[in-house]
């Protein structure tokens, strides 16, 4: 795998059009992108957010895929996701993990 692909985890929130999230608040999600660094991974995380319709609140942690793989395991299926990417470039999301309402 390439080091420009990185993996992060973030926070995505629904826009009123976006069906998504099924009328929940938003979503922790691990995502993957074709990046250099942190800032074009936040980039290309915020233009693909919005191309599905949902808002990139916060990034919790990203770095290169490689140096994620060192210390932790991967699932399955988010090394499907990282291969896609070697081969179509741009970004994943995995699986979505929503929220109907914020803790207080």
């Amino acid at each position: 795998m390439k080091d420009n692909i990185w993996i992060g985890l973030v926070c995505l929130s629904g826009r009123p059009d976006n069906p998504i999230l099924d009328g929940c608040l938003g979503a922790y999600v691990n995502t993957l992108a074709w990046a250099e660094n942190i800032e074009e991974f936040r980039q290309t995380v915020y233009r693909n957010s919005l191309e599905i319709k949902l808002n990139l609140d916060e990034i919790l942690w990203a770095e290169p895929i490689e140096a994620r793989l060192k210390k932790n395991e991967i699932n399955d299926y988010l090394i499907e996701l990282a291969n896609e990417i070697e081969t179509k470039g741009d970004c994943r999301f995995g699986i979505f993990h929503a929220w109907e309402e914020r803790e207080q």
